[in-house]
C-alpha cells in the first residue's frame, strides 16, 4: 500500500514539475491537460491487468476507507484519485521531500519579488527566487539552486496556490494565482 501511495505522489509531482525540454509537442499538451484536470478531479486510475485487477481493487477499497486517498468516480466506478492533504503532507515528509513550511517559504519570496518589482501579480522567474541579483545563472551551482526551488515549490504547484510557467529555453517562474492574491494569501 505504501508502494502504492508513494507512486501516485510522484505521479503528482512528475505533472507539476517545470517543463524544461517543449520538444515533444503532444507531452506538453498531455502534461498540460493533467495539469488543468488534476485540482478538479486526480490523476486517471490506473487499469490493472490480469489477478492484480482483484488486489488492486481491494488495496484501493482500504486506501479509500482509511481517507487516505480521494477518488473521483464516473458511472460509480474510480476513475481518478489524488492523495488527500494529510497523506500528501505525510508522505513528502517520510521521504524527504519539501514541506508545507518550504512551500510557503518559496510562496512569501514570489509574493515579496512581485511587490519589489510592482509587477502587479506577473510571473517571478526561478533565478530571481535562488540567485543574489549579480550571481553568474550560467555555472552548476547556480542551476542547483534553481532546481532546489522547483522542488521546493512543488507542493504549492500541486495544491493550486502557486502556478508556473516555462518557455521552450527552459526559463521557468512562478506566480501567485489571482484568487489566492485577492485572499491575501499567503500574508496573515
Amino acid at each position: 500500500m505504501q508502494k502504492l501511495l508513494i507512486n501516485l505522489l510522484a505521479e503528482t509531482d512528475a505533472i507539476f514539475s517545470p517543463i524544461r525540454d517543449w520538444s515533444n509537442s503532444s507531452r506538453i499538451t498531455a502534461v498540460m491537460d493533467l495539469r488543468r484536470d488534476f485540482h478538479l478531479r486526480g490523476l486517471p486510475v490506473p487499469k490493472a491487468a490480469g489477478g492484480d485487477r482483484k488486489r488492486l481493487e481491494r488495496e484501493r477499497d482500504r486506501l479509500e476507507k482509511t481517507g487516505l486517498v480521494r477518488f473521483h468516480r464516473i458511472n460509480g466506478r474510480r476513475a481518478f484519485w489524488k492523495l488527500s492533504d494529510s497523506t500528501d503532507w505525510f508522505l513528502r515528509r517520510l521521504c524527504m521531500l519539501s514541506d508545507f513550511t518550504e512551500a510557503v517559504t518559496v510562496m512569501v519570496a514570489v509574493d515579496s519579488l512581485t511587490d519589489m518589482h510592482h509587477t502587479n501579480g506577473e510571473i517571478v522567474p526561478d533565478w530571481s527566487l535562488a540567485l543574489a541579483p549579480n550571481e553568474n545563472r550560467q555555472t552548476a551551482k547556480a542551476r542547483d539552486k534553481v532546481a532546489r526551488v522547483a522542488e521546493l515549490a512543488l507542493p504549492a504547484l500541486c495544491r493550486g496556490w502557486l502556478t508556473s510557467w516555462s518557455d521552450y529555453r527552459g526559463a521557468n517562474g512562478y506566480r501567485i494565482p489571482d484568487a489566492r492574491r485577492a485572499l491575501g494569501f499567503p500574508r496573515e
